[in-house]
């Protein structure tokens, strides 16, 4: 029995699965993880099965196929059309990576003598490809993740060149193995598993971290709506106790009013009502179906009032099924690019409207400025004093986000007024 060529298949087929276990959880949209959990030591089994014969008669092969395709079936809960997709899908991505993997490992590592020559070397080689194939598929998906959170892409940059530089070395290492022959049967094992402890402990240590920074994102999100509606409750229990204060006076401030009032005192009753009238205007509270909303809009608006801004909002949507953090990023970046444009003019002016149509939630803010607006590669250009570093930076997240939920933006100016348009899918 040919060990080597026995240990060379198993690995193989178990990379293999776990590229397609990672692709079904990613592109399917109704993934079961329960199922996963079930499944995985029955595939495993199976593969490692596969891996003992020589060589397998070619209905094998479509054998192959088809338990691909039952467990993208059976983790899909039984979509069949989606999950016949899906399977389509991670043939073509296997047959194009797996070909350029191939090609530009060839070339590199130089070891066209020995695919002609050399068994073993061929199912080393055919291996290492195999495990960058997933290699890639991870880096991607958490990558993608990673870009989500809006962090900086430097893990994604050193795992990668630790996981790619450990499969090089690999092969280099088969390299001089298939030259010196001696105990090879004895070498090929140990230095390969070796190799793959160090692959999946960098790949194992990238995840948690994306899913700790995930995490941290997720705890800053819900301390921002906290504080938010902290704060958005504390303005309301403030003007019911001003309201019920009012109430309480208002024999006295009637008793007031007609004293002035009977002794032809005008001035001191216009006086009166306009301090009354005052005290009406700054108990007034923004209201919307969603408590993330009205706590968003009434902090921006209590900046607003202290800036000397008009800031006039309209909320006609009966809910929010955009998640908190998009919500945030979205609405927390338009009022606050408006706001520093409209405080630098005398008669800084907001309208904001948040307004649901059809299946999409449109958000349109308009503010008035004075300073030219500027664009770099089609990027605006902060006007924020000390702010060079972070050019834009508030209406490129806005645009991440939108993209990210499948939305729409739209940006128009002129010399006077700056107006941004945002589409976003919102359906329950």
């Amino acid at each position: 029995m040919d060990l080597i060529r026995i240990y060379f298949d198993i690995m193989y087929n178990v990379f293999s699965f776990f590229t397609i276990e990672l692709f079904a959880q990613y592109q399917l949209k109704t993934y079961n993880s329960f199922n996963k959990k079930k499944l995985r030591i029955y595939y495993l089994i199976y593969y490692i099965l596969y891996s003992i014969p020589a060589n397998l008669p070619k209905i094998f092969t479509y054998l192959d196929l088809c338990v691909i395709f039952l467990y993208f079936y059976l983790t899909g809960k039984k979509e069949a059309k989606h999950c016949i997709w899906i399977f389509l899908k991670y043939e073509l991505y296997v047959l194009i990576v797996l070909s350029i993997l191939i090609i530009s490992h060839t070339y590199i590592i130089n070891d066209f003598y020995f695919l002609d020559v050399n068994e073993t070397y061929n199912n080393a080689k055919d291996l290492i490809c195999n495990v960058m194939l997933y290699i890639v598929l991870f880096l991607y998906i958490y990558g993608k993740r990673l870009s989500a959170l809006h962090e900086k892409k430097h893990y994604s940059i050193y795992f990668s060149a630790a996981a790619v530089f450990s499969c090089y070395i690999l092969s280099y290492f088969s390299l001089f193995l298939v030259g010196n022959p001696t105990n090879i049967s004895r070498m090929f094992p140990v230095i390969f598993s070796l190799f793959f402890i160090i692959i999946a402990v960098c790949l194992t240590s990238y995840q948690k971290i994306v899913l700790t920074l995930k995490t941290n994102a997720d705890q800053e999100i819900l301390i921002t709506r906290y504080e938010a509606e902290r704060a958005y409750y504390e303005d309301v229990e403030k003007s019911l106790n001003d309201i019920s204060s009012l109430r309480h006076d208002f024999r006295n401030h009637l008793l007031v009013l007609d004293s002035y009032a009977q002794k032809g005192d005008l001035e001191n009753l216009k006086t009166y009502i306009a301090k009354l009238n005052k005290g009406l205007t700054d108990i007034k509270l923004i209201k919307s179906q969603s408590s993330l909303v009205s706590a968003i809009l009434n902090a921006k608006s209590n900046v607003c009032r202290e800036k000397k801004i008009l800031f006039t909002a309209k909320c006609t949507f009966p809910y929010i099924s955009i998640s908190d953090f998009h919500l945030i990023t979205i609405l927390g970046n338009l009022l606050d690019n408006a706001i520093t444009a409209a405080s630098k003019i005398s008669d800084g002016q907001i309208i904001l409207s948040i307004r649901q149509v059809d299946s999409y939630l449109e958000i349109c803010c308009e503010n008035n400025h004075a300073e030219k607006i500027r664009k770099k590669n089609e990027q605006f250009l902060t006007t924020k004093e000390g702010d060079h570093i972070f050019h834009g930076i508030g209406i490129k997240n806005i645009k991440k986000s939108v993209n990210e939920l499948n939305g729409t933006i739209d940006i128009k100016y002129t010399d006077n007024t700056f107006t941004v348009n945002v589409f976003v899918p919102n359906y329950r």
